[in-house]
């Protein structure tokens, strides 16, 4: 991946030299109360902005790289927020977020402003909620980290516990730890150390809505049924709820493989847990739309017995159906 231009960490030990912490002098107040500032610290607080714009420039490349068709819809929708707090030396950057009414995309940034020589930095996960309180819970699935020089690119996706009402909401983003890796192994033990710190963002957000259509079409394969009963859409994600007929005893649940086509156009498949009857699968692409023609394909499905073993039933089951306009 692209990484900071290395000139930053050069800049960034140049000013850490230069301004000693705790060493800038305070200048008293003048009757008048206006504080007159040395031309000096005035030229280091100006470094200071100029690095920390180039940072943010850097790592905004970053985020706007990765990919992944949700990812990239809900980067080009995004709100753009660039919130920061500062503590122990390790800024956090609320960069942008993205939510609908099944998933929160979080873009965040952090940079060590001490530049301690970590080999590589990344929020170790976030948290969202309704700043009043209200509204579902929305729990953390997912995350990545894209390292620079200095900092890292972050990516947090959180799954709402209920479907959100549309429309704009204040939010609470906390993240409550961020994690920096050694630059050289110690021994056997793990190289990422957590710290803990007080970044937190307050914002308004808006929330786009989602489409339930309730379904029935079924197919057997080698007298196992497979049974489309439902299918909701967002943008960034579109679910599709199977029923199954007996599939055999299993004592952790069965994962379906598989993949699913939108009028002729592919949809990748994450794949699915579920239990003796119930599944959902979820696919790698949401829709605007989700009208037109639908094809789930499930190729194999794969368990693991009462006894350890693995128990694989191949396919395929076609599940095919249409959704109508609104």
């Amino acid at each position: 991946m692209t990484t900071f231009d290395d000139r930053l960490a050069a800049q960034l030990r140049a000013l850490d030299a230069a301004i000693p912490e705790l060493a800038l002098p305070v200048i008293p107040a003048a009757p008048s109360r206006v504080r007159r500032f040395p031309v000096r610290r005035l030229a280091l607080l100006a470094a200071v902005l100029a690095i920390l714009g180039g940072a943010t420039t850097s790592l905004l490349m970053l985020h706007g790289s990765f990919g992944g068709d949700a990812y990239q819809y809900a980067w080009k929708h995004a709100t753009m927020l660039g919130l920061a707090k500062t503590d122990q030396g390790y800024a956090v950057t609320l960069e942008a977020a993205y939510a609908d009414a099944s998933q929160m995309m979080l873009a965040v940034s952090v940079v060590d402003f001490w530049n301690r020589g970590w080999t590589q930095l990344d929020t170790s996960g976030a948290a969202a909620r309704f700043a009043d309180g209200s509204g579902p819970t929305w729990r953390m699935t997912s995350g990545g980290s894209a390292p620079a020089s200095t900092g890292a690119a972050n990516t947090v996706w959180l799954a709402a516990s209920a479907p959100p009402v549309p429309g704009v909401h204040a939010f609470t983003v906390t993240v409550p730890a961020i994690r920096y890796r050694d630059p050289e192994p110690v021994g056997a033990g793990d190289p990422w150390h957590e710290v803990l710190g007080s970044w937190a963002f307050t914002f308004d957000l808006p929330v786009l809505g989602g489409r339930r259509v309730y379904l029935d079409s079924a197919t057997s394969v080698n007298g196992v049924t497979a049974t489309a009963v439902g299918l909701f859409s967002t943008p960034t994600v579109v679910k599709v709820d199977v029923r199954w007929s007996d599939r055999g005893p299993t004592t952790n649940g069965w994962s379906s493989l598989g993949t699913a086509f939108h009028d002729g156009r592919e949809v990748p498949m994450g794949g699915g847990v579920t239990a003796a009857a119930a599944e959902t699968l979820s696919l790698l692409a949401g829709t605007e739309d989700p009208s037109g023609h639908w094809k789930v394909v499930i190729n194999e499905v794969v368990g693991t017995s009462p006894d350890g073993g693995l128990v694989r039933l191949g396919g395929p089951w076609v599940l095919e159906f249409d959704v109508p306009r609104r």
